[in-house]
């Protein structure tokens, strides 16, 4: 009796905890199918994630896996072009976000000193054939220089006096006194004259015209699909001689649109062709536009959402050029005028404190770490360091944090600098190969974003990088800076004098 008790007062105890159930048991019912929630597991990341353009409203742990993930436009960064005129100088910049990317400045009441793009008629002044090169004279302070390689001998050079000669030089084609048709590839640097070519290029909107090249290029950002298009055009619409490089401008532009650019620089070649038998003096037959409107040319697109000037005559001289590029622009919704006179163009919109870093040797990077670069004129040499920058787990991840920002500001200060020649960039020794790879892809890929032509050797056995960036003209800091009549240049003066 007392054990059969014992169990009905266990089953009474027992009893109503199963006639109340509490709700969170619900969850343990097996269903007949698969449930709804059923996120896929997690691959092992084996390399960083890129940035997507597009990104997806539903997550990949949604509890509604079946339906479509709604795609939306990732956000642009605002573009601004702020043009202004200060202290007898043109300049022109372009800001992504907050950040400035490219600066240009030209003087604006200078004496012709020739830009590059210029088309000159010149005279042959001297024949050098130690050189193989020649010096013309284009009507400017310095004669310009003209080697064998940089000639065009399609453009109205006389024939070769000895023609069973196996090598030609240059004194075979030139001779003192001949008139010469050159453009200007370089601008006068310090005590070297301009270097000129006959290998002529007129830019245009949407195409880069030669008319005595025989070949059809394509900007490596353009898509495959515009490509084809182009290559189809080319053959069996357009009618042209010469070369074609389509500009990155031209990516999903109308077939008729490029071809009226191709017309437009064919009219100025014709000129140049025209004007050009018409004297014997040095002229300037062709003028490359001033800094605004090339600006303009080379940078303008979709994606500018601001173009900021500081004076009101400049809105209506970029509205006349904007009718001819970009004729649906709409001036007044994009124009925006600054008038504070208190405030330059640049402090009103917080952008002096980056000019102002153009000047200064030592650039400090966001995660501590910080780069000096020594210009000179032969080669610019830049330095990396870690500085204070110590969040790294271990020595090589700080060092390979400090080197991937560097390799992606470094770019960027020789595009603001306009720095050209050979650059050599002093990174710091990783010992992981793989962080080598990620450097210099980082900054093969920003210098590919530069519109100026560069080339770069990979990592030297002393952790150096060798980038050759082609130089068109002065460096900003040539331009805007002169020699200390103490130093001379040095940056160091001697403690004592030993006369």
């Amino acid at each position: 009796m007392r054990s059969g008790q014992r169990k009905t007062t266990r089953k009474k105890v027992t009893k109503p905890a199963a006639v109340t159930p509490p709700v969170a048991k619900k969850v343990t019912i097996k269903p007949t199918r698969k449930p709804v929630y059923n996120p896929r597991p997690k691959k092992p990341v084996t390399q960083p994630l890129a940035r997507k353009t597009v990104s997806t409203a539903v997550s990949s742990h949604s509890p509604w896996p079946s339906e479509p993930p709604i795609k939306t436009e990732a956000k642009r960064t605002k573009v601004r072009m702020v043009f202004a005129s200060e202290a007898g100088y043109y300049m022109a910049g372009i800001v992504e976000g907050k950040q400035f990317t490219d600066f240009w400045i030209q003087e604006e009441r200078a004496v012709d000193y020739g830009k590059a793009g210029n088309v000159y008629r010149g005279i042959v002044s001297k024949v050098l054939p130690s050189l193989n090169a020649a010096f013309v004279n284009i009507g400017l302070d310095k004669d310009g220089f003209l080697s064998y390689s940089d000639l065009a001998p399609e453009f109205q050079l006389p024939e070769p006096q000895n023609k069973r000669k196996k090598y030609f030089t240059i004194d075979d084609y030139l001779h003192p006194g001949d008139p010469v048709l050159v453009q200007m590839a370089k601008e006068a640097i310090a005590d070297k004259g301009p270097s000129l070519t006959r290998k002529i290029s007129i830019p245009g909107r949407f195409l880069v015209y030669m008319p005595g090249a025989d070949a059809v290029r394509m900007s490596r950002m353009l898509s495959e699909e515009d490509k084809k298009r182009f290559r189809s055009s080319v053959k069996n619409q357009f009618d042209f001689e010469g070369g074609l490089i389509f500009r990155t401008a031209s990516q999903g532009q109308d077939t008729e649109d490029i071809e009226n650019d191709l017309n437009y620089l064919n009219r100025i070649w014709r000129r140049i062709q025209n004007e050009y038998p018409s004297g014997t003096e040095p002229k300037l037959i062709h003028k490359e536009l001033d800094l605004f409107e090339r600006v303009l040319r080379d940078n303008f697109s979709d994606d500018v959402e601001e173009i900021i000037i500081d004076h009101p005559r400049l809105k209506y001289r970029l509205a006349q050029f904007l009718k001819v590029i970009a004729p649906d622009t709409d001036i007044d919704r994009l124009v925006t005028f600054h008038t504070d006179r208190s405030k330059s163009v640049w402090q009103a919109f917080d952008l002096s404190k980056d000019l102002d870093r153009l000047f200064s040797k030592t650039i400090h990077l966001d995660c501590g770490g910080y780069i000096i670069i020594e210009e000179m004129e032969t080669l610019t040499a830049i330095d990396i360091n870690t500085g204070k920058n110590i969040a790294g787990k271990s020595l090589e991840e700080t060092i390979f944090e400090t080197n991937m920002e560097a390799a992606i500001e470094i770019p960027r200060q020789l595009r603001l600098r306009q720095i050209g020649g050979i650059i050599v960039c002093d990174f710091i020794d990783m010992r992981i190969r793989r962080n080598q790879d990620k450097v210099f892809k980082t900054l093969q890929e920003e210098l590919s974003k530069d519109r100026t032509p560069s080339d770069i050797q990979e990592f030297t056995d002393l952790g150096l990088i060798q980038i050759t960036r082609q130089r068109s003209g002065r460096s900003l800091t040539s331009q805007l800076t002169y020699e200390c009549p103490h130093c001379h240049g040095r940056g160091r003066r001697p403690t004592f004098s030993f006369e």
